[in-house]
């Protein structure tokens, strides 16, 4: 049985597909295009479920625990660190 709140969601492979899923939805929607012409996708891609992955670790203290980080700090901690894992 699943312990935490983030292994209940599905954990990593469940934000995997939803942010996939995500930015399909948001590339094939002509009048948000051209907002993400020159965006690394993969990159946005990567970072957007790290932050994600994050949050959910941090509030279900499954993992592992993020202290003294508020969302921007996690965010750019994520942002600068090469992409992939």
């Amino acid at each position: 049985m699943a312990s935490t709140i983030f292994e209940r969601a599905g954990g990593f492979s469940a934000v995997r597909k939803i942010v996939a899923d995500f930015y399909d939805r948001l590339l094939d929607d002509a009048a948000l295009q051209k907002y993400f012409a020159n965006i690394d996708m993969a990159r946005l891609d990567a970072q957007t479920r790290e932050l994600i992955e994050a949050d959910f670790v941090a509030a279900s203290r499954g993992v592992a625990e993020l202290k003294g980080f508020g969302a921007c700090e996690v965010f750019t901690l994520v942002s600068e660190r090469p992409s992939g894992r």
